[in-house]
Order: C-alpha cells, then structure tokens, then sequence
C-alpha cells in the first residue's frame, strides 16, 4: 500500500491545558466530547459541559491546594480525566499511578512523590483505606465540595 501525503492544516497554537479548553469549548461548545454509563443511564457530555467540570474542579483545588502533589488512582473514565485536568489547571501536581499498582508500589509511590492527598476510584477504597496519606477523596462522587474523607 502506497504511502499518501496528506495536507498540513493550519492550526491554532495552544500554549496549555487552559487555552486547550477554550479553544475546543469555543471551536465545538454544544458537540458531545464525552459519553458513559452511569448505571443504567447514558450520559453525554458536550464541550461546554467538559470545560465547566474541568474548571468548577480546578477552581476547588486551587482553593484549597497550593502547590501540592495530589495522586489519581482510577480506571479511565470521565471522572479521571476532568480530575486530571483539574489538578494541572489549579497549578498543583498531577501524580498518575498505575491502577493495578499493588499496595507496596502504592505505598512506595505516594511517600517518593511526596502526595498527601490521593484521589482514587471506589473500585480501590478496600485496597486504599488502610494507607497513611492524609487526605483522601473518592474520584466518582467528588464534586469539588463535599466526599471529601479524611482519615
């Protein structure tokens, strides 16, 4: 098979996340970007509403973060990645780990990355709920002011 040259196209230049999400939320706004199940219900997310949860997010955490190391721990799923987004837009760092990370690497990842705060899917609470990590906040239902579990 023959290789095909395709056209550049012109582009925008993105200097970051923040200008990423305007640019698609301006460029496609009502467009889906996102759909799941949530039980038995489909959800649909447009562009608008991916910005909106990205940046209600971002807003908590920048409130009650400063330059801290928060690690994610989770399936892929919506609920990761605006939590993802989130942490990166507040100016805190994101700290990805590897969901099927037994619990000494868990361990050992959250003390060399210096993370006080874990945020995790429900799937791991059991695996999780035993750890020394000063603040932990499940990743479904955290919606930026409440769910939040200290331990």
């Amino acid at each position: 098979m023959p290789h095909k040259n395709y056209p550049y196209y012109e582009h925008q230049k993105l200097k970051n996340f923040s200008e990423l999400l305007d640019f698609c939320s301006q460029k496609y706004g009502d467009k889906i970007v996102f759909s799941y199940h949530n039980g038995e219900k489909l959800i649909k997310k447009s562009f608008y509403e991916f910005e909106a949860d990205v940046r209600n997010l971002s807003n908590y955490y920048y409130e009650n973060f400063k330059e801290k190391h928060i690690a994610i721990c989770g399936e892929n799923s919506y609920y990761y990645l605006i939590n993802l987004m989130a942490i990166v837009l507040s100016g805190n760092i994101c700290v990805p780990i590897d969901k099927d990370a037994d619990k000494d690497l868990l361990k050992k990842l959250l003390k060399i990355s210096n993370s006080d705060t874990l945020i995790y899917s429900k799937k791991y609470l059991p695996f999780i709920s035993d750890k020394k990590t000063k603040l932990k906040i499940n990743l479904e239902k955290f919606t930026g002011r409440n769910q939040i579990l200290q331990s």
